[in-house]
């Protein structure tokens, strides 16, 4: 009777613990066959299905965050309450027996340091057991409200799922990795999950120089940033699970914005169709009669020409393309 009582006591709490399993591994299959489609969306869409599908994905993550938790929680629980499920039932038999049995006072004062002993470790137990779970809610409530900014200490600063571009003869594949980065030593651990045919990859690691936020428009895939490495040469492409998630990545590595492009500047088939556009072009009965000595009117008259063809071409970067700018350098110079 005193084991079927602590089996029914743990018991009640194993079974909850499995159907909190059952829905745990339900959800993570959801979450992670949607993710997967998701990082397949083409950042040529429209912005409105790429915003509506980030939300279904963040809706999809909340439901399995807290479906985690609250099998994590249950796993404790069940742990925690084995200490004591059955000793309790065992401990109280004995207090019984020994109190309404009036044969075994004897025994019952040898066992009593034991008991009192016992007692107090159990004491200890469930106290341990009460603290452990209100830290655990709090660490739950904090999680829920704030899931990324939680860190145990001694863990590497940020970890998680990333997507790797690898190149091949034959075009483009994306592997997914397991990535642990410690800041301290910029040191970046790469664990794949997707095993080749034929082959056995074991962990990768990797000293970090620089990382980069990928441009939206030099890439077809999304939330993608490249990072340079002492190991290998050039730079790794790769992709986050959000938008949130690659600024957390870049953050912890000291990321950076890419470069801003160059302005474009006119080629020279450009300049020279430009110099021979008759707008340009000052005619002969344009030039001011200059009365003087010669040479003052050339030096006077060269520059009122540097000063007009350059206020002239300030006016065309400003002005609308059908300005006849002949006119207009006429008319300054005159």
């Amino acid at each position: 009777m005193i084991v079927a009582l602590a089996c029914h006591c743990c018991g009640h709490r194993s079974v909850l613990g499995l159907e909190r399993k059952k829905k745990f591994e339900k959800d993570g299959e959801k979450f992670y066959s949607m993710l997967d489609r998701h990082l397949n969306l083409s950042s040529k869409k429209k912005e409105a299905q790429l915003q509506e599908a980030d939300l279904q994905v963040d809706k999809e993550q909340h439901v399995f965050f807290e479906s985690s938790l609250e099998y994590v929680y249950q796993i404790q629980e069940v742990q925690e309450s084995k200490k004591f499920c059955i000793v309790e039932p065992v401990l109280a038999f004995l207090h019984s027996l020994f109190t309404y049995n009036n044969l075994t006072v004897e025994l019952t004062q040898d066992f009593l340091p034991y008991k009192q002993q016992l007692q107090l470790s159990l004491q200890n137990t469930r106290n341990h057991f009460t603290s452990t779970r209100e830290g655990l809610e709090d660490l739950k409530k904090r999680m829920k409200e704030a899931p990324s900014t939680c860190k145990l200490p001694g863990q590497p600063t940020i970890e998680g799922y990333l997507y790797t571009q690898e190149k091949w003869a034959l075009g483009v594949s994306w592997m997914k990795y397991y990535c642990q980065y410690e800041k301290e030593h910029r040191t970046l651990r790469m664990t794949p999950m997707e095993q080749k045919p034929g082959s056995k990859q074991g962990t990768l690691q990797f000293v970090l120089k620089s990382c980069v936020r990928r441009k939206t428009d030099s890439i077809d895939k999304r939330f993608c940033f490249d990072i340079e490495t002492m190991e290998r040469p050039g730079a790794i492409t790769l992709q986050a699970l959000s938008e949130a998630n690659r600024r957390l990545w870049m953050e912890a590595m000291d990321g950076k914005e890419p470069p801003l492009d160059p302005p474009h500047e006119e080629r020279g088939e450009a300049a020279q169709s430009r110099s021979l556009d008759p707008h340009f072009c000052i005619s002969k009965e344009a030039w001011p009669a200059v009365s003087g000595p010669p040479g003052g009117r050339v030096a006077t008259t060269t520059e009122h020409i540097q000063r007009e063809t350059e206020r002239g071409l300030r006016l065309q970067r400003t002005a609308s393309p059908d300005v006849q700018w002949g006119g207009v350098l006429s008319r300054h110079i005159a």
